[in-house]
């Protein structure tokens, strides 16, 4: 499967576009660190966004750049995906529920409090009218969103965005903690556009191990920390960004070039895959 890369915009812990800035020093150890308040975007109506969780603005932020340019947003597909979903909509609708009573419970948590409502929240703000998918698969969501986004494009040769969010609030730092990790979490996002052809970055996926020079990442969330065995701004551990990382370093990758090799278990063994991005 290939697909040409159209955009790409991230925001994280270092802001926008953080896949071309310095990334700050992580602590080792279990901590937890926030990206900055994302700020409205101009497509965007106020009342649209005081109605958004912050995984919806995030996910808002990073798409904005991409769709603000695109006119054909009616044909458009929206790969939609998230590691742990609305998490904290979930749990601020249930404390209310249980606190207040049904009569007290929070009728805005209740709107976000599944998965895919950033998704419609992005369809309502930029007028998208296209087919959209929502996938939340933990460790494996990037990598599950890129699979479906990329043979969207490759079989029906249409445009897909695929776009990848999580937020860090009390109750997912607490469920963290819960589960003991044991790696520096962050929240953010990242968004891809992809496209059947053009001239910009070229996309191609492989089942196939690593090569030496790869930004590899191995999954076994959330035990296990982010790894990288390549040096440079481009290909460095986006450390503190899970799951979101993967399309972090992607988005890295779509300016400088580059490979990022995916790991993690499927169907009792390991599972390899590489993402090459010629640019």
């Amino acid at each position: 499967m290939r697909a040409v890369i159209g955009g790409a915009h991230s925001w994280s812990i270092g802001g926008a576009d953080v896949a071309l800035a310095a990334q700050p020093e992580l602590p080792a150890g279990l901590s937890f660190h926030l990206a900055p308040e994302p700020p409205r975007p101009e497509a965007v109506a106020a009342g649209t966004w005081r109605r958004m969780s912050r995984v919806a603005r995030i996910a808002a932020v990073c798409a904005a750049p991409i769709l603000e340019r695109r006119a054909d947003r009616d044909e458009l597909a929206l790969f939609w995906g998230t590691g742990i979903g609305e998490f904290s909509s979930t749990a601020g609708f249930l404390r209310t529920l249980f606190t207040k009573g049904p009569l007290g419970a929070s009728p805005l948590l209740f709107q976000n409090a599944v998965h895919n409502a950033p998704a419609g929240h992005l369809s309502i703000a930029f007028g998208l009218r296209g087919p959209s998918e929502t996938i939340c698969a933990g460790p494996q969501t990037s990598i599950r969103v890129l699979e479906r986004a990329l043979a969207w494009v490759t079989l029906y040769d249409r445009p897909a965005l695929v776009l990848v969010a999580d937020d860090l609030g009390p109750d997912v730092q607490q469920g963290y903690t819960f589960a003991e990790a044991s790696a520096p979490m962050g929240e953010g996002g990242a968004a891809l556009l992809l496209l059947p052809d053009g001239d910009g970055p070229e996309l191609t996926w492989a089942d196939a191990p690593p090569a030496e020079g790869d930004w590899q990442r191995r999954h076994a969330y959330p035990l296990e920390p982010p790894c990288s065995n390549s040096p440079g701004p481009s290909h460095d551990a986006r450390l503190g960004l899970f799951p979101a990382v993967d399309l972090v370093a992607l988005a890295a990758c779509a300016r400088t070039g580059g490979t990022v090799a995916w790991a993690a278990p499927a169907g009792g063994r390991e599972r390899s895959v590489r993402l090459g991005v010629r640019a």
